[in-house]
């Protein structure tokens, strides 16, 4: 408990290797065209992402963890609270600095 009120914590640690590096944009070191710097967007081949794997990283960014539609669904019935899901395939920054707000998923409790 925190101030009278419970907080959960999860470590994320399933790994789904399904980033689609064509339909992403990607800032890869110019002396490594291997390492990538930054991942502005995101495309992923759904298909590669096992049906029983709601929430997952990528070994591209292990820093980002990613949901599916049953991880979001999950989360509204249960009616938990605090959660914000943005859209991978859209740049963070210029929904902020455009002012919009990064939370894509309507009926979530804040």
């Amino acid at each position: 408990d925190l101030r009278g009120k419970p907080y959960y914590a999860l470590n994320v640690l399933t790994k789904v290797d399904c980033l689609d590096h064509a339909n992403s944009q990607i800032l890869y070191a110019n002396d490594d065209p291997m390492h990538i710097l930054r991942i502005k967007s995101y495309g992923f081949n759904e298909d590669q992402v096992p049906p029983d794997v709601p929430i997952f990283k990528i070994p591209d960014d292990v820093g980002s963890v990613f949901v599916t539609r049953t991880f979001v669904d999950a989360v509204i019935a249960s009616e938990l609270r605090g959660a914000s899901f943005e859209d991978p395939r859209s740049d963070p920054f210029g929904k902020i600095a455009r002012g919009e707000p990064l939370n894509v998923v309507p009926g979530l409790s804040q």
